[in-house]
């Protein structure tokens, strides 16, 4: 699958990081719309570091907008074209899932997708912020016990936002963003594989 290759600009981060992976000859799977790397047996049979999601064209984004009244900025949507969502290393990166760009949408917990831009701007949005000149494209763990979201700002900025809108951090840009939120989320990841681990002994 090429879709590493397409991983440039703004994406550029998640290219690097992925290619760094692969080269170390980790266990991956490729299906039609995305490709998983890195198989973490620890946190689940079927879990991975890596989830990057093939991107979506213009229909299918028109179609979305419309079916859910949301508008996806221009930016955001440059990206979906390459990257329709991605879970790296816990921080997650909201697309279009397939089952949603339905009409009817259908939530279809059978198969993987990327986690719902819709329902993230429309419900998963206010407890962080009811700022609406604020989009949420993904959120990360901050810590086993706290969230942040993450939103675009009309200036093509990032920033990261605790409940009752408390911001943590700021970027200029996206590549920014990604180049130093990636860094965290592997470096903070070994700390949930751990805790995972002794979820699933305790649950046997």
């Amino acid at each position: 699958m090429d879709i590493i290759t397409q991983l440039t600009k703004d994406l550029e981060p998640i290219r690097r990081l992925a290619e760094q992976l692969l080269s170390h000859a980790v266990e991956t799977e490729t299906q039609d719309d995305r490709l998983q790397i890195s198989r973490r047996p620890s946190v689940g049979t079927e879990a991975f570091a890596v989830t990057l999601y093939l991107g979506v064209d213009d229909s299918t984004i028109d179609r979305y907008q419309k079916i859910h009244s949301v508008e996806i900025p221009p930016d955001y949507k440059k990206i979906l074209h390459v990257l329709n969502g991605a879970s790296i290393f816990g921080l997650n990166l909201y697309g279009i899932p397939p089952s949603m760009a339905q009409d009817p949408p259908l939530l279809d917990r059978t198969t993987i997708q990327p986690l719902d831009l819709a329902t993230a701007n429309t419900h998963w949005r206010h407890g962080f912020t009811d700022d609406l000149s604020l989009f949420q494209i993904g959120g990360s763990p901050l810590s086993l016990e706290e969230n942040v979201g993450y939103f675009l700002t009309a200036g093509s900025g990032v920033v990261s936002l605790k409940k009752r809108n408390h911001k943590v951090n700021a970027w200029v840009s996206m590549q920014q963003f990604l180049d130093e939120e990636l860094e965290r989320a592997r470096n903070q990841y070994s700390e949930f594989e751990e805790f995972m681990a002794k979820m699933r002994k305790i649950t046997k």
